[in-house]
């Protein structure tokens, strides 16, 4: 019987996992991706288009446009470290 229980208990672990991971991995995409590379774009492209110019918004917008790996490459390793363990179960 206890048998039985550690195997549905296993499988609901395994379950929230690759839920877990997969969270971790659109996480990783909106943030990288979207916000960082695409909206440091958008950033560079206003504060070029604003009167006078607005030079703290073009080098955040160049600072997220360079760095948006990083939030990217946070989520993926964790996400994948997600679906690492509940392979692994």
């Amino acid at each position: 019987m206890s048998n039985t229980k550690s195997s549905i208990l296993n499988d609901i672990i395994n379950f929230l996992c690759i839920i877990t991971g997969l969270g971790f991995l659109a996480l990783g995409i909106y943030f990288g991706v979207w916000i960082c590379f695409i909206g440091g774009i958008v950033d560079v492209i206003d504060g070029a288009k604003m009167n006078p110019t607005d030079a703290m918004m073009i080098a955040v917008g160049i600072a997220k446009v360079v760095f948006f790996e990083i939030p990217l490459a946070l989520c993926w390793i964790v996400g994948f470290t997600c679906f690492h363990s509940a392979a692994d179960n």
